[in-house]
């Protein structure tokens, strides 16, 4: 099928067309494959999963998402017109591997198409939104699809390869509906800290990133570290109690935080987030949450307030690794609340 230049657009800052005649969007997705698609097709769609039978073709009808507006949303296999375009980009060996594993692409149609920034900010709003509401899911949660943005000259490009570490689905979430936009900037620093978790040093400033966002919306006359904390005081209203429970929910964060053990947050960074001498026996405190990841973002980042910079090294990983299960525990709380269309989470 040959595509004639007038009758798609490409999206600027993305691997995206916006096709005319067929008023959709199309948008190339990155670390999604055959495998985790077919995770895909058994969690949002009637599809069954037959572990007896591993030739199984893999439903080619996209998978559908309901929502609130006025859209149609899918996920599936790229089209022919996509891929046709997509091939002029690639170097043939590249695409040839990537067509082996799946090209899978986010669709949105029947958009109201009015010019190239209106149609980019609804790819933006969302397209991010919907794979941040993936991502909520327990099945997903390790894993984020994400819009795959433009690389300049990509044919001298290398594309990163998929996470082959894919999360089982072995819960039902239920039936799904995207009814809130999120903000699409916060929203793709967290899908993007959620791919590179090798990369823990950059994974915690992508968290921090989401929360860093939003810090414009408080008076000018307080500091960073200030507004961290009424930040998080807007976006927990039940104070340290839901933290808590996050906390408690996992025992090597309750290890982590509450029990001086060898290895604990003050080997790390010596700023608890519990009251008192004793953690074990403290409680859980908000201001001294935003002092101790306002203090862990400036040890990583640069030498502030005399504290000393963090060094890359696998000890500091180790540990740093409970702090980045918090923060995107609060991360994902910040983005939700922040939504436009806010409702509290089941």
């Amino acid at each position: 099928m040959k595509n004639n230049s007038t009758d798609y657009k490409i999206i600027e800052g993305y691997e995206a067309i916006f096709f005319k005649k067929l008023d959709k969007i199309e948008c190339l997705l990155q670390n999604l494959d055959k495998d985790y698609y077919e995770n895909l097709c058994e969690l949002f769609t009637d599809y069954k999963l037959n572990s007896n039978n591993l030739y199984k073709p893999i439903p080619r009808k996209k998978v559908p998402f309901k929502n609130n507006f006025k859209v149609k949303l899918s996920i599936g296999f790229a089209s022919c017109s996509f891929m046709n375009i997509l091939k002029s980009k690639l170097k043939k060996s590249i695409f040839s591997r990537k067509e082996k594993h799946g090209i899978f692409t986010l669709n949105i149609s029947q958009v109201k198409y009015c010019n190239d920034f209106n149609i980019k900010k609804l790819l933006d709003e969302i397209g991010n939104s919907l794979l941040f509401e993936i991502s909520k899911r327990s099945a997903l949660s390790r894993l984020s699809i994400r819009l795959h943005h433009d690389v300049p000259d990509t044919k001298n490009k290398n594309w990163i390869d998929h996470i082959n570490d894919l999360p089982n689905v072995s819960d039902k979430t239920g039936k799904f509906s995207l009814e809130k936009i999120y903000k699409p900037e916060p929203t793709s620093y967290f899908l993007t800290a959620n791919t590179i978790q090798e990369s823990m040093f950059y994974q915690f400033i992508l968290y921090y990133h989401c929360l860093e966002y939003f810090f414009d919306n408080y008076d000018r006359n307080m500091c960073e570290e200030q507004k961290l904390e009424a930040l998080l005081n807007d976006c927990f209203k039940a104070g340290e109690i839901e933290i808590k429970q996050y906390i408690n929910k996992n025992k090597y964060l309750e290890n982590y935080y509450y029990k001086r053990i060898e290895k604990n947050y003050s080997e790390l960074i010596d700023a608890p987030i519990t009251t008192g001498k004793d953690p074990s026996k403290g409680k859980i405190n908000i201001k001294k949450i935003a002092k101790r990841i306002y203090k862990l973002r400036n040890a990583i980042v640069h030498k502030k307030l005399g504290r000393t910079k963090l060094y890359p090294n696998l000890k500091s990983f180790q540990l740093l690794r409970n702090d980045i299960e918090l923060l995107r525990f609060i991360a994902k709380k910040v983005i939700i609340k922040k939504s436009n269309k806010n409702k509290e989470e089941s």
